[in-house]
Protein backbone atom coordinates (compact mmCIF):
# COMPACT_ATOMS: atom_id res chain seq x y z
CA UNK A 1 0.00 0.00 0.00
CA UNK A 2 2.89 2.68 0.83
CA UNK A 3 4.44 2.06 -2.40
CA UNK A 4 1.54 2.38 -4.27
CA UNK A 5 0.56 5.65 -2.80
CA UNK A 6 4.30 6.47 -3.58
CA UNK A 7 3.26 6.09 -7.25
CA UNK A 8 0.10 7.58 -6.87
CA UNK A 9 2.00 10.77 -5.40
CA UNK A 10 4.59 10.64 -8.56
CA UNK A 11 2.07 10.76 -11.20
CA UNK A 12 0.05 13.63 -9.52
CA UNK A 13 3.28 15.29 -9.14
CA UNK A 14 4.64 14.56 -12.71
CA UNK A 15 1.36 15.70 -14.56
CA UNK A 16 1.07 18.81 -12.19
CA UNK A 17 5.03 20.08 -13.08
CA UNK A 18 7.22 19.76 -16.08
CA UNK A 19 9.88 17.56 -13.77
CA UNK A 20 10.23 14.32 -15.59
CA UNK A 21 9.05 11.37 -14.49
CA UNK A 22 13.05 10.02 -13.82
CA UNK A 23 13.66 12.98 -12.01
CA UNK A 24 10.48 12.83 -9.79
CA UNK A 25 11.76 8.89 -9.04
CA UNK A 26 15.35 10.16 -8.40
CA UNK A 27 13.97 13.14 -5.54
CA UNK A 28 11.30 10.41 -3.97
CA UNK A 29 14.11 7.63 -3.60
CA UNK A 30 16.51 10.57 -1.90
CA UNK A 31 13.61 11.76 0.17
CA UNK A 32 12.86 8.37 1.42
CA UNK A 33 16.51 8.07 1.52
CA UNK A 34 16.72 11.13 3.95
CA UNK A 35 13.60 10.10 6.07
CA UNK A 36 14.59 6.83 6.85
CA UNK A 37 17.16 8.14 9.78
CA UNK A 38 14.86 10.46 10.94
CA UNK A 39 12.54 7.89 11.27
CA UNK A 40 14.76 6.45 13.35
CA UNK A 41 15.91 9.16 15.44
CA UNK A 42 12.21 10.87 16.40
CA UNK A 43 10.10 7.18 16.69
CA UNK A 44 8.03 8.42 13.56
CA UNK A 45 6.27 5.99 11.70
CA UNK A 46 6.27 5.08 7.95
CA UNK A 47 2.79 5.98 7.88
CA UNK A 48 4.04 9.02 9.38
CA UNK A 49 6.50 9.46 6.38
CA UNK A 50 4.22 8.00 4.04
CA UNK A 51 1.76 11.35 5.18
CA UNK A 52 4.67 13.76 5.27
CA UNK A 53 4.80 12.78 1.54
CA UNK A 54 2.04 13.06 0.58
CA UNK A 55 1.41 16.52 2.25
CA UNK A 56 -0.69 15.52 5.51
CA UNK A 57 0.37 17.20 8.63
CA UNK A 58 1.34 14.76 11.16
CA UNK A 59 -0.82 15.00 14.48
CA UNK A 60 2.17 12.84 16.69
CA UNK A 61 4.69 14.63 18.35
CA UNK A 62 7.11 11.87 16.66
CA UNK A 63 5.82 12.44 13.38
CA UNK A 64 6.08 16.62 13.67
CA UNK A 65 9.81 15.94 14.88
CA UNK A 66 10.50 14.11 11.66
CA UNK A 67 9.42 16.80 9.38
CA UNK A 68 12.31 19.35 10.78
CA UNK A 69 14.62 15.88 10.86
CA UNK A 70 14.01 16.03 7.41
CA UNK A 71 14.43 19.19 6.58
CA UNK A 72 17.89 18.90 8.43
CA UNK A 73 19.11 16.33 6.84
CA UNK A 74 17.90 17.56 3.44
CA UNK A 75 20.44 20.40 3.90
CA UNK A 76 17.29 22.93 3.76
CA UNK A 77 17.55 25.89 6.30
CA UNK A 78 16.51 29.71 6.46
CA UNK A 79 19.33 32.16 6.99
CA UNK A 80 18.45 35.22 7.22
CA UNK A 81 15.11 34.61 6.02
CA UNK A 82 16.04 33.18 2.76
CA UNK A 83 15.83 29.58 2.32
CA UNK A 84 19.13 27.64 1.33
CA UNK A 85 19.50 24.66 0.02
CA UNK A 86 22.71 23.49 1.06
CA UNK A 87 23.07 19.81 -0.17
CA UNK A 88 21.43 21.03 -3.74
CA UNK A 89 18.60 19.08 -2.96
CA UNK A 90 15.84 21.42 -5.14
CA UNK A 91 18.52 22.29 -7.97
CA UNK A 92 16.97 19.39 -10.32
CA UNK A 93 13.34 20.87 -9.82
CA UNK A 94 15.10 24.70 -10.26
CA UNK A 95 16.80 23.46 -13.28
CA UNK A 96 13.57 21.47 -14.90
CA UNK A 97 10.61 23.16 -13.83
CA UNK A 98 11.58 27.02 -12.75
CA UNK A 99 8.74 28.50 -12.40
CA UNK A 100 7.33 25.94 -10.21
CA UNK A 101 10.76 26.08 -8.28
CA UNK A 102 10.04 30.24 -8.03
CA UNK A 103 6.32 29.78 -7.26
CA UNK A 104 7.40 27.39 -4.03
CA UNK A 105 10.27 29.33 -2.46
CA UNK A 106 7.84 32.11 -2.91
CA UNK A 107 4.93 30.13 -0.78
CA UNK A 108 8.16 29.17 1.38
CA UNK A 109 9.43 32.75 2.04
CA UNK A 110 5.62 34.02 2.87
CA UNK A 111 5.33 30.80 5.26
CA UNK A 112 8.72 31.90 6.74
CA UNK A 113 7.61 35.14 7.06
CA UNK A 114 4.35 34.58 9.30
CA UNK A 115 5.18 31.70 11.33
CA UNK A 116 6.88 33.25 14.88
CA UNK A 117 9.90 31.28 15.79
CA UNK A 118 9.43 28.96 18.18
CA UNK A 119 11.86 27.09 21.35
CA UNK A 120 9.81 24.00 19.63
CA UNK A 121 11.63 23.26 17.10
CA UNK A 122 8.73 20.40 16.08
CA UNK A 123 5.96 22.40 16.63
CA UNK A 124 7.65 25.62 14.46
CA UNK A 125 8.96 23.25 11.40
CA UNK A 126 5.33 21.48 11.73
CA UNK A 127 3.61 24.54 10.83
CA UNK A 128 5.94 25.74 8.09
CA UNK A 129 5.00 22.40 6.71
CA UNK A 130 0.95 23.15 7.00
CA UNK A 131 1.35 27.11 5.83
CA UNK A 132 3.32 25.80 2.80
CA UNK A 133 0.68 23.05 2.33
CA UNK A 134 -2.19 24.99 2.50
CA UNK A 135 -0.80 27.88 0.24
CA UNK A 136 -0.03 25.42 -1.96
CA UNK A 137 -3.26 24.06 -2.52
CA UNK A 138 -4.89 27.64 -1.87
CA UNK A 139 -2.62 28.66 -5.33
CA UNK A 140 -3.29 25.45 -7.32
CA UNK A 141 0.11 24.71 -6.84
CA UNK A 142 1.34 20.91 -6.03
CA UNK A 143 2.51 19.88 -3.01
CA UNK A 144 6.21 18.89 -2.70
CA UNK A 145 8.95 18.35 -0.80
CA UNK A 146 10.62 21.41 -1.85
CA UNK A 147 8.88 23.28 1.03
CA UNK A 148 9.74 23.55 4.50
Amino acid sequence: MKVLVFICFAVFYTNATNISPETLGKIIQKSKEIVKPCLERTGATEDDSVDFMAGKVPTTKEGKCMIGCFFKEAGLEYDNGQLKDKNGFLDVIKTEDPDFYAAKMKISQECHSEIPESDDECEYNTKLFECNVNKSKAANIPFSLLSR
